[in-house]
């Protein structure tokens, strides 16, 4: 496994001195916890098989997690990082990733596979969410501004965060519930279904059999 040129390693020859990461990325199909913690620090559980299969990249503040090829029956492996910084969480396969809370200026989530990301609490002024094929989002918490950009058959159970300002682009058969008191903008393209929550003012055009819900 190699991310940006850079091959991955072990756990054991992981250099975890520098500074901490404030992106993760999981390659493969087995399961992340993030919690945050004053001190950087990865453990896993699991069967050998697959704690052997695992390798990391770790360079300009992102962490990569996959394995390496041909390690399909190893069986899963559960990753437990303790992060003072994370704000970018991304899982492209069918992982799963979760994270204790997310506090930053600029907060971005994406999954581009049939993983899932679970968020706690949220605090940001910008949020942004791409859902790239059939994977799940759950979050709460509050953002100035979201943006969400979901492209196939997802879901974004998003209903327990508030965002002030929102600019929703679904093309597909994705849905997904939010939580706005203002501005809610943008399109649905094609059987997509998305529910508002929370008195937003709604302004979202839709083409095709999809439908947008504003509810109180």
């Amino acid at each position: 496994m190699s991310i940006n040129g850079r091959d991955g390693v072990t756990l054991d020859r992981l250099d975890l001195s520098g500074h901490a990461p404030s992106e993760i990325t999981l390659l493969g199909p087995d399961n992340v916890r993030i919690v945050h913690g004053d001190r950087f620090d990865i453990r896993i559980e699991g069967p050998d098989t697959a704690r052997k299969a695992l390798r990391f990249v770790l360079a300009d503040g992102r962490l990569g997690i996959g394995r390496m090829p041909d390690s399909g029956g190893a069986g899963l492996a559960t990753i437990s990082i303790s992060d003072p910084v994370v704000d970018h969480l991304i899982v492209a396969g069918s992982g799963t990733m979760s994270s204790d809370r997310l506090s930053a200026p600029a907060v971005g989530v994406t999954i581009g596979g049939s993983g899932r990301i679970a968020t706690g609490t949220i605090a940001t002024r910008h949020l942004d969410i791409e859902l790239l094929g059939s994977g799940n989002v759950t979050g709460n918490g509050h953002a100035d501004t979201l943006a969400l950009n979901m492209t196939g058959s997802g879901n974004a159970d998003l209903g327990g965060l508030r965002a002030e300002t929102t600019a929703i682009a679904l093309t597909g058969s994705g849905t997904g519930v939010i939580g706005s008191g203002g501005e809610v903008t943008g399109s649905i393209t094609g059987s997509g279904t998305m529910t508002v929550r929370g008195h937003a003012r709604c302004t979202v055009v839709v083409t095709g059999s999809g439908r947008i819900a504003c509810e109180p």
